[in-house]
């Protein structure tokens, strides 16, 4: 997807800066295939006050080139949907 795309999806660009910090990953591998999870916090500046967290679920491939991004999702942490401490620095 180009970032064009992303934007008609999604309503267009940004209005505030958005940063994101990976907090901890976790990875698991077989052959070819990744599994990412990847924990972030994220802010409106860098080093600034955290407003979310959350985690992405990254699934990648190898073709003996290159890595390929196959799938990308995320969810954000709430208080019914806590960070589970396996997924924590």
């Amino acid at each position: 997807m180009t970032i064009g795309r992303f934007h008609e999806m999604f309503g267009g660009p940004r209005r505030e800066p958005f940063y994101e910090r990976e907090l901890h990953r976790v990875t698991h591998r077989f052959g070819a295939v990744v599994h990412i999870w990847s924990t972030y916090e994220s802010s409106r500046e860098p080093g600034g006050e955290i407003f979310t967290r959350g985690i992405n679920s990254i699934q990648l491939y190898f073709d003996g080139e290159r890595w390929w991004v196959t799938s990308w999702i995320f969810d954000q942490e709430r208080d019914d949907n806590p960070i589970p401490d396996e997924y924590l620095p």
